[in-house]
């Protein structure tokens, strides 16, 4: 018996991409080392506050999606990236306006988020530089697609910025984020494309 790819058969079929993504109004992008459990937030890494947290904004029911990231790009640090895009308001057509936070361990992620989200301050180190931020799924415990396609997707990027020294660009794994069955899939920010 071979093992069905919905990408395979989306791609067969003619399937429009058109209209696939899911928009949410803000990107909470929280660094942490693979492997990810199946359901992203489930795995051994993830403090409970965190998991707390996102149990109570999905119950809110507010458009936020909280994704896990990693890069083989960075060099090695002391600190976890957290990522928060937050759509432009005023002009949709804008993309999204990005913070960037080296927060000191994973255990506080959770109340910087919790902090922003109330508009209070941030107590951590913010980063200002521009950068283009893409994330490519490659959540193989969530669906073998993302891992079958985004992890050879992930890896020619990857090379290709390097190749082309783009240091403003950054390509990331990113959690399971939907619109496998068109896999590999992948986010542009800011632009949110």
């Amino acid at each position: 018996m071979t093992d069905f790819f919905c990408a395979d058969f989306s791609r067969q079929a003619g399937e429009d991409i058109i209209g696939s993504a899911t928009p949410f109004q803000t990107y909470i992008l929280i660094e942490c080392p693979t492997p990810w459990a199946s359901e992203a937030f489930d795995s051994k890494l993830i403090p409970a506050n965190l998991k707390d947290l996102i149990t109570e904004i999905k119950q809110s029911q507010l458009s936020i999606r909280f994704l896990l990231i990693e890069s083989k790009q960075l060099l090695p640090h002391s600190y976890t990236k957290l990522l928060i895009y937050d759509q432009n308001r005023e002009e949709f057509s804008k993309g999204y306006s990005k913070r960037e936070f080296n927060v000191e361990t994973l255990e506080q992620v959770a109340g910087v988020v919790r902090n922003y989200l109330a508009g209070e301050s941030v107590d951590c180190e913010e980063e200002t530089r521009t950068t283009r931020d893409i994330l490519v799924c490659t959540h193989g415990s969530h669906d073998k697609c993302c891992a079958r396609y985004g992890n050879p997707f992930y890896a020619k990027a990857v090379a290709t910025v390097s190749e082309l020294n783009l240091h403003q660009v950054r390509i990331w794994k990113a959690s399971h984020f939907g619109g496998h069955r068109f896999a590999p899939t992948a986010i542009d920010l800011p632009e949110g494309r």
